[in-house]
């Protein structure tokens, strides 16, 4: 968030708050609002966040879970187009076929693609990947990268745009997101670089003539080198304010922790 606010005053730009609660099963209300409760007490500001003296809110546009008409347009868009296609695999049977590869990540081989006989009942739906290099512009504003060429053909595959349960993925909302929200500096961790060149592929598959800047920031890691994660029991913002650590304190452990990274 300080390198957002950080290129935004530098810029003259406005900065948007999205929520990305696609998923139904995870996503809860209250996580929500402990994110704009949090952020509100850190003193940043968004074009789309109001406070009426009590609590934060947030425009409904911007949570994912109020746009699924928005997002079945632009799959029925693509399913025309014949860029998407049913897969049945499951992650192991995936992994099996692919173990040799020694990719980095899951890497879907277009097994069900060529399939003669494709299933059509609880199956994803998967975007058909262009063999194609991506280098997204402004990728190396904060450092340089060692490899800003992204080419999600040989990363992972086509990937998935729906999943069993219906939910939709990372990759798809966000690209329609920044489509209909005419987003034109996206930043983000540099461990979301993969993610870039999957999204302007399909981004340009849309038929979105409006290609944004990307801004990809070293991570806050611990001394060991890894990033700091909720999910590894990370101290958090919160804890640190419940600890009477002021804002201006906590403000300031972030850029110099964010330098310190680089």
């Amino acid at each position: 968030m300080l390198v957002i606010e950080y290129i935004a005053a530098r810029s003259g730009g406005e900065v948007y708050l999205r929520i990305e609660d696609h998923d139904s099963i995870r996503s809860r209300k209250i996580f929500v609002d402990a994110i704009l409760e949090d952020l509100h007490k850190l003193s940043f500001k968004f074009k789309n966040v109001a406070f009426d003296g009590i609590s934060p809110t947030i425009d409904r546009g911007f949570l994912q879970s109020t746009r699924r008409d928005a997002y079945f347009a632009y799959l029925n868009f693509l399913y025309k187009e014949n860029l998407t296609y049913e897969c049945s695999c499951s992650r192991s049977q995936i992994k099996q076929r692919t173990k040799h590869i020694g990719k980095k990540e899951l890497y879907y081989d277009g097994f069900c693609l060529r399939a003669s006989d494709p299933k059509t009942i609880d199956t994803v739906t998967r975007f058909k990947v262009e063999d194609k290099y991506y280098k997204p512009p402004n990728v190396d504003n904060f450092k340089p990268l060692s490899n800003p060429n992204q080419n999600p053909k040989i990363q992972c595959g086509d990937f998935i745009l729906i999943d069993r349960d219906s939910n939709f993925s990372y990759q798809f909302t966000n690209v329609c997101d920044d489509i209909d929200q005419k987003i034109n500096v996206i930043i983000r961790g540099e461990d979301l670089l993969c993610s870039t060149g999957r999204q302007l592929n399909l981004m340009q598959k849309i038929g979105n003539s409006l290609t944004p800047f990307y801004y990809h920031h070293p991570l806050i890691k611990d001394k060991e080198g890894k990033k700091l994660s909720k999910r590894l029991l990370t101290t958090g913002v919160r804890h640190l304010m419940q600890q009477e650590m002021s804002v201006e304190d906590i403000r300031d452990l972030a850029w110099r922790t964010l330098q310190d990274s680089v």
